[in-house]
């Protein structure tokens, strides 16, 4: 028989820390969420929120915002239901403030179902980043045009997310078009010497709570400068945690 768990998760500011530890120190009752990579929120019209789905029905923890580094570590938000392996803990983005606080938008950046005592949070379209590529060519006078080819994108739609191209231009990062996973090969046109930067792509959330800065989930890159007439192939990022290449925001929750 599955453990049940009652989870008592309280919000990782040092404000509401203090607040909900007048609700008691039993160590027994938390679950602990402990999120790398999930980009800090600069617009305060949105934020994150936490969900639990358990027994059909979706209720939410609390909501939050990341440190600047993209972490938030040992988070507790209040829960008021048990938990048991097979239930679902997700992270959407929400406007702030939120109309419907009660009801989760499809904006799901990471999701994970309990088994024991943990859930690993990882983006719902991950695996289908498995059989990714794409080739990136540069032409044209002064070698500012730019041809983008891909292949095996998934459809992340279904999860109000859309495909953006990106430069790294000496640290400059420069926003190129968004556009859908079945698109034709994607061409822009910038301003200035395209062997000088580097170009990876990146799945943005819908609505954009910062269009001028790049989510972290990041399937393909450059390994290096675009180049003038070649038709350079785009690296796939590792789709398993921990390894060097994995670009993506991920979780864990445990339940203690």
């Amino acid at each position: 028989m599955a453990i049940r768990h009652t989870a008592l998760i309280l919000l990782a500011t040092a404000s509401l820390l203090a607040l909900a530890g007048c609700g008691g120190d039993d160590d027994s009752n938390l679950v602990v969420l402990d999120i790398d990579n999930l980009p800090q929120i600069m617009n305060p019209a949105f934020i994150y929120t936490a969900w639990v789905r358990a027994d059909g029905s979706v209720s939410k923890l609390d909501s939050f915002n990341t440190l600047p580094d993209g972490t938030l570590r040992l988070s507790r938000f209040a829960l008021v239901q048990t938990l048991d392996t097979g239930d679902d803990v997700f992270i959407t983005i929400e406007p702030n403030p939120d109309p419907d606080p009660d009801i989760p938008t499809d904006t799901v950046v990471l999701t994970g179902t309990i088994q024991g005592d943990t859930a690993v949070l990882l983006f719902p379209e991950l695996q289908g980043f498995a059989n990714v590529s794409g080739f990136a060519t540069v032409s044209g006078a002064g070698n500012r045009q730019l041809l983008t080819e891909f292949f095996n994108l998934p459809d992340v739609s279904d999860n109000n997310f859309i495909y953006q191209g990106w430069l790294n231009a000496g640290g400059n990062l420069i926003p190129l078009q968004t556009f859908n996973f079945n698109q034709a090969p994607v061409s822009d046109t910038v301003g200035f010497d395209l062997t000088t930067a580097q170009y990876f792509l990146s799945v943005e959330p819908l609505p954009d709570p910062d269009p001028g800065i790049p989510f972290s989930i990041r399937p393909l890159f450059t390994n290096g400068n675009l180049q003038e007439l070649r038709r350079i192939p785009l690296v796939a990022s590792s789709i398993v945690p921990d390894q060097p290449t994995f670009n993506y925001p991920s979780a864990v929750a445990t339940i203690r």
